[in-house]
């Protein structure tokens, strides 16, 4: 089976001059990944590379993802790092999914400077960012970093956000800083109220 996704990709599809699209070969990038089949994924994205050089970000990304999942980690940050080099400068969005592949990957590092990089082109992230680079500093297990950035947050936070609390509290318990996880916990309902009746 895997030879015959092999043959319509670099036979049926060479013999008849016609090269697949993006489409067509992410489709044969995640059959390969499911079968576990990283060579054949590797041989894709090269010759997807030598018909249209670099690649959109978004393939790159699925490419270090299915790096992740087969414990390839140095090749996974490879490829988010080629995702970053092809992004749109005026594009936000590939930057949660840097974020989470390079706390996936296991790279404290990366995550810190891509998070770095984020700031510098925005000034301040919005929440869904600040959730983003919470829940990968927790997952990295980073409490002094987390703790920074969450209070970072928090002094300029108009509407205060619950679920990034309930982050850090999480990562707090697990911890098992208790002490700090019940007056986080106290804090953050109260200011919970505060917002819920400044917009009513």
């Amino acid at each position: 089976m895997e030879k015959r996704g092999m043959e319509i990709t670099h036979g049926g599809h060479a013999t008849n001059n016609i090269t697949p699209d993006n489409c067509t070969y992410r489709i044969l990038i995640k059959s390969y990944a499911s079968m576990n089949n990283i060579d054949y994924v590797d041989r894709a994205i090269q010759e997807m590379e030598g018909n249209r050089g670099a690649l959109d970000w978004s393939t790159y990304c699925l490419l270090g993802s299915i790096y992740i999942s087969a414990g390839l980690l140095e090749k996974a940050v490879i490829a988010v790092k080629k995702a970053e080099l092809v992004m749109d400068r005026d594009d936000l969005s590939p930057f949660r999914f840097f974020i989470s592949l390079y706390a996936n990957a296991g790279n404290l590092a990366e995550v810190k400077r891509v998070w770095d990089l984020l700031k510098a082109r925005v000034g301040r992230p919005a929440n869904v960012h600040y959730r983003l680079i919470l829940q990968a500093l927790a997952k990295l297990d980073d409490v002094s970093s987390l703790k920074k950035c969450f209070e970072e947050w928090e002094s300029g936070a108009v509407n205060y956000d619950m679920r990034l609390a309930n982050i850090v509290i999480d990562a707090y318990t697990k911890k098992e800083m208790v002490e700090e996880a019940t007056l986080l916990q106290e804090k953050a309902s109260k200011m919970v109220e505060v917002t819920n009746l400044s917009s009513a």
